[in-house]
């Protein structure tokens, strides 16, 4: 925020809460890391900003972050530049927010949603079939082409699977 980039939370953290239910044993389907897209920052400009926290880089090309909140509890970031996002780098797509939810492969993690809007405007929310697919509770291909498309057809089972245990 203080870095004043327009930053979005993205896909899967926001399917995960939006499905996050209780059970005897507490809460499931809790995201495992907070996924955020940045706008006009480079990754040289992530790596900078939070050099004491990186972990790694990820698969995708973006920063995997690690915060430790205390000594029990490390909350985990992915982190990248809109531009080095998969589709709008690969396949040459003009590199937009708006059209980041048309990009990922499942609809349900087709969606971005403004971290922090200014004063004056209302938070931004982008989405291509998201609300409609879990108001259906339907899972379905949002874009085909996909650099791990066996990772992410394993992740819809797993949304099938623990769903299928509410």
């Amino acid at each position: 925020r203080s870095a004043r980039w327009d930053a979005y939370v993205v896909g899967g953290t926001l399917r995960d809460l939006m499905l996050m239910h209780e059970t005897s044993s507490g809460l499931s389907i809790v995201p495992r890391d907070i996924d955020i897209i940045v706008v006009n920052a480079t990754i040289a400009d992530l790596e900078r900003r939070f050099a004491d926290v990186v972990v790694r880089r990820t698969r995708f090309g973006g920063l995997h972050i690690a915060r430790s909140l205390s000594r029990s509890c490390e909350v985990h970031f992915d982190v990248w530049p809109l531009q080095q996002t998969w589709a709008f780098k690969t396949l040459g797509l003009p590199p937009e927010i708006a059209r980041f939810p048309s990009t990922p492969f499942l609809n349900l993690d087709s969606v971005a949603v403004q971290l922090f809007p200014t004063s004056t405007d209302e938070r931004r929310v982008y989405e291509h079939g998201f609300f409609a697919g879990l108001e259906s509770r339907t899972i379905d291909i949002n874009f085909a082409l996909n650099p791990f498309p066996e990772v992410c057809a394993v992740r819809a089972l797993i949304m099938e699977i623990g769903r299928a245990h509410v």
